[in-house]
């Protein structure tokens, strides 16, 4: 079944999709004599609404930390109803008090509604079969995600625990001073936006020594996805 505008009223089309997905996940470790149980789907369909709405009820309209500030729920876009724990586990795309856009937020919401952030960004959260297996119970983060093409058009890269944002594409630097008597003499740089904060960052990545610009074109120049240096800086 799916959960569609003309069976599903007063749920906009994000709202829609995310139950689907939900009833997906639901039936996903259902043998196929259940499968063809009406009785039972009708059954779960029924139950994922009823627990999207308690789920959603306990979503905060504004999240976030002191660093932060207040975040804005933009969209729900994956999420695991409470159970015995009582504790709602979402995923969320938000916006900051700046306007820097986050995707794949993942929080915790408690019983007495506190939040809780997972660091890191996600495109879904696993099934009852993905934490079962080869995962572990942990979660799944998306393995290059791009965030925003048109403002982060260099993608994004990780580094010290924090995830950045490249606003440029990189380009040839030169020599790099990472501070007093330390650094290195061929590096590229791209400006970028450190996404847990939204501050201005600048990344550096050191050239590979065995790089040959005559005969190799610069997508080999660096180890792209583990940068050497980075800048941060409050504007």
């Amino acid at each position: 079944m799916q959960y569609t505008t003309e069976t599903t009223e007063g749920y906009s089309s994000d709202d829609l999709e995310t139950l689907n997905r939900i009833y997906e996940h639901r039936i996903a470790l259902l043998d196929e004599s259940e499968r063809g149980n009406p009785d039972l789907l009708q059954h779960i369909s029924e139950q994922v609404l009823a627990d999207y709405d308690q789920a959603r009820d306990l979503i905060p309209d504004a999240i976030g930390s002191q660093r932060e500030g207040a975040l804005r729920v933009v969209r729900i876009r994956d999420l695991r109803p409470p159970g015995d724990s009582e504790i709602v586990v979402a995923l969320l795309d938000v916006q900051t008090s700046d306007g820097l856009p986050l995707e794949g937020r993942l929080v915790c919401i408690l019983p007495d509604g506190r939040t809780e952030s997972a660091r890191g960004v996600y495109d879904r959260i696993p099934s009852d079969e993905d934490l079962a297996t080869e995962n572990g119970g942990g979660w799944l983060p998306v393995e290059d995600p791009i965030l925003n093409r048109d403002q982060y058009e260099g993608g994004r890269v990780g580094s010290q625990g924090r995830t950045y944002g490249l606003t440029q594409q990189a380009y040839y630097y030169g020599r790099c001073v990472t501070a007093p008597g330390f650094g290195f003499d061929d590096a590229y740089a791209a400006s970028a936006v450190e996404i847990e904060t939204g501050r201005s960052a600048l990344v550096y990545w050191r050239t590979r020594e065995d790089y040959d610009p005559e005969v190799q074109d610069e997508s080999g120049a660096c180890d792209w996805d583990h940068p050497d240096h980075v800048e941060v800086w409050d504007e």
